[in-house]
């Protein structure tokens, strides 16, 4: 089964955010073998380091304490997260959910207010589409003007992860 990230996006301050938790599951299934490498860079910041399965860098990022709620009596662990997190958005675990990486609030991961980009789904689920016909797939549906970004973009997710099925059957 395919890890569908689309079904773990919650809702942080009315802003779409993909818990860190859940991009290590999302990391997990695309890389059995991957690993994540943290380190103390000094008293408030530390380091994660992502790694392929045969060893090679994906991504790194840093992230440092916030010191308040949870993370005032743990820091290292707070910073711990922020670096997983980051890094993990770096690699592409999650960063479809943001804008690139807005930095907004300091944190790369931090939850975001995502612009209309309806006319740029509704091209890439066309697209999804097209691939889908040529491989002979059924029961496609289509995009309806009620549907909200949040429908198509679920709707380009599963289709994906049906070519990609298929994809892997026709091998």
């Amino acid at each position: 089964m395919t890890f569908n990230a689309r079904d773990y996006v919650t809702k942080m301050q009315g802003k779409d955010y993909l818990e860190v938790k859940w991009r290590l599951v999302w990391f997990r299934e695309v890389h059995p073998n991957g690993s994540i490498i943290t380190e103390v860079v000094n008293d408030d910041l530390m380091k994660a380091t992502i790694k392929d399965g045969e060893g090679r860098v994906i991504a790194t990022g840093h992230g440092s304490s916030k010191k308040m709620g949870v993370a005032k009596n743990r820091p290292y662990e707070g910073a711990e997260t922020a670096a997983i997190g980051r890094a993990l958005a770096h690699a592409g675990f999650g960063t479809q959910f943001t804008d690139e990486l807005d930095e907004g609030e300091h944190l790369a991961d931090s939850p975001i207010e995502r612009k209309s980009n309806r006319h740029e789904l509704v091209e890439r689920y066309n697209k999804l589409v097209e691939k889908a016909v040529f491989m002979k797939l059924a029961n496609i549906p289509d995009v309806t003007a009620e549907m909200s970004e949040e429908d198509i973009t679920a709707l380009g997710i599963s289709l994906k992860a049906r070519i990609e099925e298929k994809e892997k059957a026709g091998k």
